[in-house]
């Protein structure tokens, strides 16, 4: 205990003694420590929100979910007492502004304006209540919607088969669920049309007492038996678990940068061990111990660890601020703030990764025989530890800071995999960057004396370069190739739609009145270029193998889907794995489904019975089709079959016809001709805008995961710079020899600008390129052989590297240029 009283009161003085070394350990945690920080202060924050919010955001104390709702369970909602309910039912649709000619995916709500909202309030533009709003029929949008729609009040938009004049814009809503990924527009309930009717619905209740929840809930479920009853406790029970896995996974995710902010603390604690040796020895001549050495100086590197910390917690706190406009979709503003589980975590990781790392130097130090210190003949061995005894300890240490990990994510084999898996990657670079940096010395490219220099440092120095190399790869793959697969899968959707062979535009719902018109004005619109209609048919289908084996018809049944399409419609493919497409001329043939045939055991040859009305066919099956590989473009129809679209007309089934349509100049405005033509149609959609919606979160989620990955690129830049500054007083005795044998600044600062260039050239070699390579491979595998190249970024990016790198190796080195070498060679 005095040892550690007698550390901590010589700290400061050690402090400012050795600052510049202080700094790099201080600065390499807190940048790690500060992603930790931000990471858990965000996760811990939206959860708090949520336990605060319960019956605001799930909109009741209960919640019940149906799709019928009949005469007899109104009946009982009536006669319960203490309880308050309304009734919110949902439907998607095309919201169209005649006028504007503009059309946007909407979630139709319909409310009661005089019970909705249960909890919280609704926050309009003009009104200061629902139902001055809703008056009269009208309809309230939100402001998406409003911009996307370019509408006011006042202004009238179809809203499926409906026509609403906007009363009012929707500003806040204190259900976030609500908002959904789709524009949100609330219109007055018809309670009339729900009673035994097929609408999907919520039934949102409030009690009185919180006492009564379970009790009320138990008498819910046998009100609606067939329906989903649940406690705002039961949705954020559910939202937590999901939270805390997400957070967990994320917390991995920011921990690289503090795993690989490590490297910087262990090569800090190398050379403070180095320049602290004749301090060592005299504590060990005068008697310490080793086990004492260790502890004094772990006390003082720990100490360091510390103030990272709380340099870290400072910095993501201020960081965690720009979350929400950095992820643009997330749907509500939680108050961020520090709580204690977020200062404990992140100074047990900032702690730990500080023992860690700083451990192994330490200790080899203290091992270190102090009378050949003293003689000056040695600076810093292993004494008795072999190289075995160090890989070692690596592992034990490994192994210590995993079983951390997985404390706080609450996994054994995601906490040791995820640390294990760092320390073999990192090796391998290790490896890989000493390997190329002894290629670059050894080729012939350097000339001149500033050559000759180069070369010869990086020959016997080159080693101290590799973290900062390291670290700056890692840190730069992590961005890049989350930017590529962005580009690459979003070039993909874009390539998609501008195909000759996909459809952008499809028409369900449309009523036996308006099919020949449809027909016609596809046929007749300029921005048309081909369109197919598809007959949809439910059959029952019995499996028969008597043309190929002679056995009778299995009795079972199920019911198929059947699309009837033109098999010479070459527009609408399908990517057939086993057997062939359709015949344009055989008509009783049919194209399974991959997952049907498998569940059912049914080969090809095998006949399917299908019963279509009151008609009986006998269909051969002649293929088998599955999802074509990459990101498709149209409707997923379920489990189903293809058949030839004679074969339906030929049956008394009761048929739904889907139109399927491409425009190669874009959508948009045959949409909004066909809505305004056809306004009884139910669903007119632009394939674009299921895209665009598509774009946001794939967007929101790269953007965060690149959000982290430059944090391990500021810590590589850290490392660089740090690396630069440990060995900047080992080095100011070569710089004033090599001025006093007749060197200048221009040579030694060219010098030293390509020895730090070389580091970023490197660090853009290795990450960038890789990251191109990991791309290559995923889109070629998943996404159907594309892949787009950037160059721009490539190169902008990797030249902006080398230069930022040159640029600290120059400010880290100019001061030491500037004093003259005759002093310097005095005072040594």
């Amino acid at each position: 205990m005095t040892l550690i009283l007698y550390a901590l009161r010589k700290f400061p003085k050690e402090f400012f003694y050795q600052k510049q070394r202080a700094l790099v350990v201080i600065l390499c945690v807190a940048v790690g420590v500060s992603s930790v920080a931000a990471v858990q202060i965000f996760g811990r924050s939206i959860i708090e929100y949520y336990r605060s919010n319960g019956q605001m955001i799930t909109g009741g104390d209960l919640v019940v979910t149906t799709r019928r709702l009949s005469t007899e369970q109104l009946q009982q909602l009536a006669g319960a007492e203490g309880l308050t309910y309304t009734i919110v039912t949902t439907d998607n649709q095309v919201a169209f502004h005649p006028e504007k000619r503009k059309t946007m995916l909407v979630e139709i709500q319909g409310v009661d304006p005089e019970v909705y909202p249960l909890y919280g309030e609704l926050v309009l533009q003009y009104h200061s209540g629902l139902a001055a709003a809703l008056r009269d029929g009208k309809a309230v949008i939100c402001q998406a919607t409003q911009a996307a729609l370019n509408a006011d009040v006042g202004d009238q938009i179809w809203l499926g088969q409906r026509v609403y004049t906007v009363g009012d814009i929707l500003l806040e809503q204190p259900n976030p669920q609500g908002a959904g990924l789709f524009g949100t527009v609330l219109v007055p309930l018809e309670r009339e049309t729900l009673v035994d009717q097929e609408q999907p619905m919520r039934l949102l209740f409030k009690l009185e007492s919180d006492a009564d929840l379970e009790a009320v809930a138990n008498w819910l479920r046998e009100v609606f038996p067939y329906s989903r009853v649940q406690t705002y406790l039961d949705y954020f029970a559910r939202f937590e678990e999901a939270a805390t896995r997400v957070n967990s996974f994320v917390l991995v995710v920011a921990m690289i940068s503090l795993l690989l902010g490590g490297l910087g603390v262990a090569s800090a604690a190398q050379v403070m061990m180095r320049q602290r040796l004749p301090e060592l020895a005299i504590m060990k001549s005068v008697g310490g111990r080793t086990g004492q050495v260790i502890a004094y100086f772990l006390t003082q590197v720990l100490l360091l660890g510390l103030i990272g910390t709380g340099l870290g917690l400072f910095l993501g706190a201020i960081v965690v601020q720009l979350l929400p406009d950095l992820l643009g979709v997330l749907p509500i503003r939680p108050e961020f703030s520090v709580t204690l589980p977020v200062v404990f975590v992140s100074a047990l990781l900032g702690l730990s990764v500080t023992l860690v790392f700083s451990l192994l130097p330490v200790v080899r130090g203290a091992y270190a025989r102090p009378l050949p210190i003293l003689k000056g003949e040695e600076q810093l061995s292993d004494g008795k530890r072999s190289r075995w005894q160090q890989g070692g300890t690596v592992l034990l240490l490994a192994f210590f800071f995993g079983l951390v990990v997985s404390y706080l994510v609450s996994s054994l084999r995601l906490g040791l995999g995820f640390v294990f898996a760092m320390l073999i990657l990192t090796g391998i670079l290790w490896l890989m960057i000493r390997g190329l940096i002894r290629l670059v010395a050894s080729l012939p490219i350097f000339w001149g004396r500033s050559g000759l220099l180069v070369k010869s440092s990086l020959q016997s120095q080159g080693g101290r370069l590799v973290a900062s190399i390291c670290v700056l790869t890692i840190g730069l793959g992590a961005v890049s190739v989350v930017l590529f697969l962005q580009q690459n899968v979003i070039g993909l959707l874009e390539e998609t739609l501008q195909d000759a062979r996909a459809y952008n535009i499809v028409i369900a719902g449309v009523p036996g009145e308006d099919t020949d018109s449809l027909v016609e004005f596809l046929q007749e619109h300029p921005g048309v270029e081909q369109y197919v209609e598809i007959a949809s048919v439910r059959a029952r289908a019995r499996v028969s193998k008597e043309a190929a084996t002679g056995v009778e018809p299995v009795q079972s049944s199920f019911i198929l889907s059947l699309l009837g399409v033109d098999p010479a419609d070459s527009y609408f493919s399908r990517h057939i794995v086993a057997g062939r497409d359709l015949g344009e001329d055989a008509v009783e043939e049919v194209v399974l489904r991959l997952e049907i045939a498998q569940r059912y055991g049914i080969e090809l040859g095998d006949e399917l019975l299908l019963e279509l009305g009151t008609t009986t066919v006998r269909c051969v099956v002649v293929g088998v089709e599955e999802s074509a590989e990459g990101v498709g473009i149209g409707v997923s129809f379920g489990q189903g079959a293809y058949v030839n679209k004679a074969l339906i007309g030929q049956t008394d089934a009761e048929v739904e016809s889907l139109f399927m349509a491409r425009s190669p100049d874009g959508a948009a405005e045959v949409v909004n001709d066909l809505r305004f033509a056809f306004p009884k149609i139910a669903l007119i959609l632009d394939v674009g805008q299921l895209l665009d919606i598509f774009y946001r979160i794939f967007s929101a989620v790269t953007t965060f995961v690149q959000f982290l990955g430059l944090f391990s690129i500021v810590t590589g830049f850290v490392i660089l710079a740090g690396s630069i500054l440990l060995y900047k007083m080992e080095r100011r005795r070569e710089i004033a020899v090599i001025r006093c044998l007749g060197g200048d600044t221009r040579t030694l600062l060219f010098q030293y600008l390509a020895e730090s260039g070389l580091t970023g050239l490197l660090a853009a070699l290795l990450g960038i390129g890789t990251a191109h390579l990991v791309t290559w491979v995923l889109t070629t595998k998943l996404l159907s052989g594309y892949y787009r190249f950037d160059g721009l970024f490539s190169f902008g990016v990797g030249g902006g590297v080398i230069v930022l790198a040159a640029a600290i190796g120059f400010l880290s080195i100019v001061d030491v240029l500037r004093e003259k070498p005759l002093t310097v060679l005095r005072n040594e």
